[in-house]
């Protein structure tokens, strides 16, 4: 699955979670979509069903499940903070697929423009200072933003717009 070899020994040793590894990895070609989904599927999967004594059987997610919620995560329908927030709602069966996918699709419309402008006012300073050329103070910015949409908000388009906005600055 080209995951490191304690990760698959560990695997290994309990056939559910083998199977289920085995199952999800044999639905895509791409290595490292299958790293992903092995690393997945153990933690925080594996890890929730061990300390909820579940058996890995009776996890409410398919192979096929977990294959799409990833390659929706490279294709963006999804956030990887929004599933890893959410997993184990998902797995206790309090939120389905289709629940998280309107609440990504509602994270979708987050008004990021209106989050980035709130940073810009709260944080003049580092502003000021990224426009002096420390762009070292570009990730606490970007942190400040996802901090204020809870972590739902798509860090991609978060890069993209702030990158946008701080660009306007130095026009300026």
């Amino acid at each position: 699955f080209g995951i490191d070899a304690g990760l698959a020994n560990t695997i290994i040793q309990d056939e559910a979670l083998y199977k289920l590894v085995a199952d999800a990895c044999a639905k895509t070609n791409d290595p490292n979509t299958r790293k992903a989904i092995a690393a997945f599927i153990y933690d925080p999967i594996a890890r929730f069903a061990t300390q909820h004594n579940i058996a890995i059987s009776k996890i409410s997610l398919s192979a096929s499940d977990i294959v799409t919620i990833y390659e929706d995560i490279l294709r963006g329908k999804i956030t990887h903070q929004l599933l890893k927030t959410r997993v184990a709602d998902l797995l206790k069966g309090s939120v389905t697929l289709a629940q998280l996918y309107q609440e990504a699709k509602g994270n979708d419309s987050l008004d990021v423009e209106s989050l980035i402008k709130t940073v810009a006012l709260e944080y003049p300073k580092q502003i000021n200072e990224y426009k002096a050329g420390n762009h070292k103070v570009y990730g606490f910015l970007v942190g400040q933003v996802m901090a204020r949409s809870k972590g739902t908000a798509d860090p991609k388009k978060v890069n993209e717009l702030l990158k946008k906005r701080l660009d306007r600055y130095n026009s300026d």
